[in-house]
């Protein structure tokens, strides 16, 4: 059974057919029980997402819902047994295990974009540092006691932008680096 929960949206969701197949339920029934939760508390709709289906050799579009482990929960609360349990058990597992993947995939791909940009700030502030250089030069020629400081003034200029503390910059988030 680890076909239950799929990933849609960035989400770990589980269809209102497959619940009606595994429990064992009419799919007309599982729609109507959705309707009538939906019907009841209009927040719950953050939960459930209509849409079709087509079955093959037919063109004919059938409704069903897309739900995430909050819907699926609310859904089957009142599904009761010992099969409608151990299927419960079931599904929660399977949603868990997507849960998971979804969590390794999001922070690969955010350690990845994360610290392509961290390396792309640091050759940044590298040339901001180059660049730097002949104005901190000449103020030290000119007798300026201070003129290093420049690096540092630019520096905590930078992190006051993006709300940063001094050596805080390895702790930012992305939209933080993209300031």
């Amino acid at each position: 059974m680890t076909d239950l929960v799929f990933i849609h949206n960035n989400q770990s969701v589980t269809t209102s057919r497959k619940v009606a197949e595994v429990f064992q339920r009419n799919h007309k029934d599982v729609l109507e029980s959705i309707r009538e939760i939906l019907k009841a508390e209009n927040s719950a709709l953050k939960y459930f997402f209509e849409t079709t289906y087509k079955v093959e050799g037919n063109n004919k579009s059938y409704p069903e819902y897309l739900m995430n482990f909050d819907g699926f929960s609310i859904l089957v609360m009142g599904f009761n047994g010992k099969k409608a349990i151990q299927f419960r058990v079931k599904f929660v597992e399977e949603f868990r295990r997507m849960r998971e993947e979804l969590d390794r995939i999001n922070l690969n791909h955010k350690n990845a974009e994360w610290l392509e940009k961290r390396k792309m700030n640091k050759i940044g502030n590298k040339s901001m540092t180059d660049a730097l250089k002949p104005v901190v030069e000449l103020a030290e020629r000119q007798g300026s006691k201070n003129g290093n400081k420049i690096y540092l003034n630019v520096q905590r200029l930078q992190n006051k932008i993006i709300g940063a503390n001094a050596g805080q910059r390895d702790q930012l988030e992305l939209w933080q680096m993209n300031a």
